[in-house]
């Protein structure tokens, strides 16, 4: 027996004990047989004796989705009720499909009595739907590995031929999708910011600006859009680009011809549905920048040498920025090029409830250390850039509270010393290190 036709027999079991034990009225069966009869050109008494003559599954289908919700729509007697065409489709379990169903077999031990028969309705839809999946619902999913196929097959061919090199393969690029951090916090507003911009069709919603503060969420929030919406995730170090075609890649030489050996970032942007971060962009001299402007602008842009860069569909960019003079490094940023990024995230640093969770659950600290640490940052934050005795050029971050708890363990409080106390000035009594050695004190970790 055929996995096809054993799917059909465990079907009719099913019905018939459902018919059995609460039979549908007499106008649904009337409605049903006079279907049955158009369909088939043949009487039947009741719909004991159909089922009795194994009905096709697209019939079944169809009385189980009546039976349900009572939809007379595929009985009316004044049209032509038309079954699927036959589809041939592997399944993966070692059969084939007809009118429209993958086949799954039901066992003995999928059948539930107690719903059986005390919730006939929701019953035969998972058994009938859930069981056997909607051919057109595969076909979706197969259209859709398909295109991510047909876009990693055109980006290959498009490589291949800027590389005339003879044996010269052509470098694998996939870029992953990466793991979720179930520890990391994101407000319910950035939450569902998130997937309005996934979602959008717009490409101009698609460029976002993310600031804020070191350790504030900025970096990692990328990294935990693309875990969320299961896209692949590229990230460019921009004070890394010297050179403006570094972004776009170099000509290169072999066996005496010349190509032109394509950057990862490239690589990414022409991919489609990736979440690229342009990590620390403000640190990229306006002699840097401008490469960017018409390829955000015009999700294109001609690079001699190369040919025609293309951003592909639904490609998310998001840029990091740490903005003020206390950052070293960083340049103004061209008005034209932040223009680009029509979307802006402010991000802020996380409250000393959250961070207390956040390193309890990250490092396994003692709970009570971590709030003594998350008591000692929010301090430091309230007087970081205030002007007078006892002000703090710059904040405690996040990452060196995490690296504390990490080694506390271990040191002790001389954990505290090497990861926070040691990164401020040491000039005195009045000095920065001595103020912030007295909170720590203060909360009894010194």
């Amino acid at each position: 027996m055929t996995k096809v036709e054993e799917k059909s027999v465990r079907i009719i079991e099913v019905m018939r004990q459902v018919l059995s034990k609460k039979k549908p009225s007499t106008e649904d069966e009337s409605i049903i047989l006079a279907w049955i009869r158009q369909g088939t050109g043949q009487e039947f008494v009741s719909l004991e004796e159909w089922l009795n003559c194994n009905p096709n599954q697209m019939a079944l289908k169809v009385v189980a989705k009546f039976l349900q919700d009572g939809d007379t729509t595929p009985f009316a007697l004044d049209e032509e009720v038309e079954e699927e065409p036959y589809i041939e489709l592997a399944t993966g379990h070692g059969g084939t499909v007809s009118g429209g169903w993958v086949p799954i077999v039901i066992r003995d031990s999928d059948i539930d009595a107690g719903r059986l028969f005390g919730d006939k309705a929701t019953y035969i839809q998972e058994l009938v739907n859930n069981h056997a999946r909607p051919v057109y619902d595969l076909h979706k999913k197969e259209m859709e590995a398909w295109d991510k196929e047909k876009k990693h097959m055109a980006a290959a061919v498009k490589l291949a031929k800027r590389r005339p090199v003879d044996g010269e393969e052509v470098e694998e690029f996939e870029p992953v999708i990466p793991d979720l951090d179930p520890h990391f916090i994101v407000s319910p507003k950035v939450k569902k910011m998130g997937k309005a911009l996934c979602s959008s069709t717009s490409e101009r919603c698609k460029k976002v600006r993310a600031e804020g503060p070191p350790s504030s969420g900025k970096s990692d929030w990328c990294v935990w859009l693309a875990a969320t919406e299961k896209r692949p995730f590229f990230s460019i170090n921009c004070a890394t680009v010297r050179e403006p075609q570094q972004w776009f890649g170099e000509p290169q030489a072999k066996k005496g011809s010349t190509y032109w050996r394509v950057s990862e970032f490239v690589k990414a942007i022409e991919l489609g549905g990736c979440v690229v971060r342009l990590e620390e962009l403000n640190r990229l001299s306006s002699y840097i920048q401008n490469p960017l402007l018409e390829l955000l602008e015009d999700g294109r842009t001609h690079v001699e040498g190369y040919g025609m860069v293309e951003i592909g569909p639904d490609t998310i960019f998001v840029a990091t920025m740490n903005i003020g003079l206390q950052y070293q490094g960083t340049y103004k940023m061209c008005e034209s090029l932040l223009s680009r990024f029509a979307v802006k995230v402010e991000f802020t640093p996380l409250t000393e409830a959250q961070t207390t969770k956040t390193l309890v659950a990250r490092t396994g600290v003692d709970i009570e250390v971590a709030k003594k640490l998350a008591t000692v940052k929010a301090q430091v934050d309230a007087k970081t850039g205030v002007v007078g005795t006892g002000s703090y050029d710059h904040p405690i971050t996040y990452r060196q509270l995490e690296a504390a708890c990490h080694l506390y363990p271990s040191i002790g409080n001389e954990a505290i010393r090497v990861t926070i106390l040691n990164h401020y000035d040491n000039d005195g009594p009045d000095s920065e290190r001595s103020q912030c050695l007295k909170l720590v004190a203060g909360v009894g970790l010194a």
